[in-house]
């Protein structure tokens, strides 16, 4: 029995579709390799675009960090502006109340963007075993940029760095590795080798 099917004049064999690759969504990103062997120039290419796209909030995401800002407050509304009678610190406090939720919603908005576009340019394959690292519920739960990375991080240093679960586990969730040792090495041996911790 053929394996072909006719359709018009033409004769098609059965063949297996294969996934189209993923494919960056911007200029001057790359994706990471499943053996994570681009990651120091992912990384780079990465924080370079969050940095422009997002501003302060993208450089503060490049830094390790997710800003917080502090509600806003009345007392601190007298204490800067100590000759504000009552009702105008009232109506002060109203309008910092609402720009203070504005802002807030930005930042939900940035770190959500930037956590989606994280995973966009993490190849299938190393984004699969991600999920299976210890805090990955969590990070995927909120969205979380800074965890995220350095889940990815984690992932690639013990295929990389020949690192035990462990101590993957441990730069997933401190953004170093365990103090003075990676897999029984002292770090500055891996330094050497050009193995850099950076969150």
């Amino acid at each position: 029995m053929s394996t072909y099917k006719k359709y018009g004049n033409e004769r098609y064999g059965t063949t297996t579709r294969e996934s189209k690759p993923k494919e960056v969504p911007h200029a001057g990103l790359i994706m990471l390799r499943a053996d994570g062997s681009n990651l120091v120039a992912w990384t780079a290419a990465l924080y370079g675009h969050i940095e422009v796209k997002w501003g302060t909030y993208g450089a503060a995401v490049a830094s390790g960090e997710l800003i917080t800002r502090p509600a806003p407050d009345i007392a601190q509304i007298q204490e800067e502006f100590p000759g504000l009678s009552p009702s105008s610190v009232q109506k002060q406090y109203v309008e910092d109340v609402s720009q203070y939720k504005s802002q807030q919603r930005k930042d939900k908005e940035s770190r959500t963007e930037i956590y989606a576009l994280m995973r966009q340019v993490t190849s299938e394959d190393a984004m699969s075993r991600v999920t299976h690292l210890p805090g990955y519920a969590e990070t995927s739960k909120d969205r979380d940029p800074v965890r995220l990375f350095r889940l990815i991080k984690a992932e690639h240093t013990l295929r990389t760095n020949n690192m035990s679960v462990r101590e993957a586990k441990h730069v997933a969730e401190n953004g170093f590795p365990p103090r003075g040792l990676v897999h029984g090495h002292h770090i500055g041996k891996h330094l050497r080798r050009g193995f850099v911790f950076h969150v």
